[in-house]
């Protein structure tokens, strides 16, 4: 029998706290051990870091040199207990927006504008009109791929309906002679970089656009580009997993039932 320990671990530290705390009002005394044994409660750290940022660890494997290197991550996180907030908040936002997807690449070409960087963001919306951001950093793509998967594992049990994307991309010319280098030494053959916007749905659609990072502060440039209709791309790995999961439960539903 297979138990999570982490939760247990939480309820039992909290559990202590409580307990301190109903103790040293009710004896109403002041207590050098009680004291000691708080502190020593309050210096424990590993309640405070989110449990994917404690238990999971990223890696990627360099074959030239038989080498790992372990991902540093940072990771936006939210501390309320309801993660999902109504779609309509974006949507009042930029009410000017065709759509939720619309909405979404505006509010963060607004934002690289603003900082000249972005970290890689998913919006999950669910079926029922609600919305989960998940916003993270990494050193290595490892830690995206891990993401996209974890999220297309939830999209049947937590009935997501569509994924939006945003990250930053390089881009190169010579896309054969760069496949065959290690993913730390393709960064300095780089001709320039984009930032790219990918929505995958439950109804198979898949929309994505891409933007000069050098030129997003020409508005011009915005609009044209997402009026373009040859601008999507349909190539992007680590949304495989999400894609292909959409893509089971739309064969699933047509299957016939002969129970």
């Amino acid at each position: 029998m297979k138990e999570e320990l982490y939760d247990k671990f939480l309820s039992g530290i909290n559990n202590m706290k409580l307990f301190m705390k109903a103790m040293k009002g009710a004896l109403n005394e002041s207590s050098t051990l009680s004291d000691q044994l708080e502190e020593k409660i309050d210096e424990l750290k590993f309640h405070r870091i989110p449990k994917n940022m404690l238990l999971t660890d990223d890696y990627i494997y360099y074959t030239k040199k038989n080498q790992f290197e372990k991902a540093s991550r940072v990771e936006f996180n939210v501390p309320i207990d309801d993660q999902k907030v109504p779609v309509t908040i974006l949507k009042k936002m930029f009410p000017d927006s065709k759509d939720l997807f619309d909405s979404f690449i505006m509010m963060h070409l607004v934002t690289f504008q603003m900082q000249k960087r972005l970290m890689p963001t998913c919006f999950i919306v669910y079926n029922d009109q609600k919305m989960q951001f998940v916003s993270f950093d990494s050193s290595i793509k490892t830690t995206i791929y891990r993401k996209l998967y974890e999220i297309a594992n939830r999209i049947e049990p937590d009935g997501i309906i569509d994924v939006l994307y945003v990250g930053e991309m390089y881009n190169y010319v010579n896309t054969k002679q760069i496949l065959e280098l290690e993913s730390r030494e393709r960064i300095k053959y780089k001709n320039s970089e984009s930032l790219v916007f990918f929505k995958s749905s439950r109804d198979l659609t898949i929309t994505s656009y891409s933007f000069d990072s050098n030129k997003v502060n020409d508005m011009k440039y915005i609009a044209s580009t997402l009026l373009r209709k040859d601008n999507s791309f349909n190539n992007l790995a680590f949304m495989k997993p999400v894609i292909n999961e959409f893509k089971r439960l739309n064969k699933k539903n047509k299957s016939p039932d002969f129970s």
